[in-house]
């Protein structure tokens, strides 16, 4: 029967010795992975063993709910933090401050302009008037850096100073 895988015998058949070379590739691949799946084999028992025994699974749900968890805080922080920027852009970022003399016979640049806005110039003047009588304090609102009512010099000047403040840049999250 031998003879028959030899070409130089006259019984050679070609589809037996094909076959007979495919079996011996097919033997090599198997010892191939025989020997890959025992090396796969020592890595999932020394796994294993370093879990203890059964803690395997029981970790990986710990870690799958852990990262669950953190999910959960990461949106709850994404959350807060638009929060923050929406509230710290509507707070007093800008401010304008101008001291001066209102009356001629009172000294001591006592009297004050000030101007508190916000990111967007919205906000408030302050005025303050002093002389020997007292003290009156004014409010004038202020939209977009423009009020409707009219401004005296020193309030304009107060609120050119707060529109030239640079606002604090806000980082976007990713």
């Amino acid at each position: 029967m031998l003879n028959r895988l030899l070409p130089n015998n006259p019984a050679f058949d070609p589809l037996l010795a094909g076959m007979a070379a495919l079996l011996l590739l097919l033997i090599l691949w198997s010892l191939l992975l025989s020997v890959r799946f025992r090396a796969l084999g020592r890595c999932y028992r020394a796994l294993l063993d370093a879990s203890g025994e059964g803690r395997l699974e029981s970790l990986l749900r710990d870690i799958l709910e852990t990262t669950r968890r953190s999910e959960d805080w990461a949106r709850v922080a994404t959350d807060l933090a638009q929060s923050l920027t929406e509230t710290v852009r509507r707070s007093v970022q800008r401010t304008g401050c101008v001291r001066f003399d209102a009356f001629d016979d009172v000294g001591g640049r006592q009297s004050f302009s000030l101007a508190l806005l916000d990111a967007e110039g919205t906000g408030f003047l302050l005025s303050g008037v002093h002389g020997r009588d007292g003290c009156r304090v004014y409010a004038k609102p202020l939209t977009e850096g423009a009020s409707a009512v009219p401004l005296s010099d020193e309030e304009r000047e107060a609120l050119l100073l707060a529109m030239k403040a640079p606002v604090p840049h806000s980082q976007e999250a990713p």
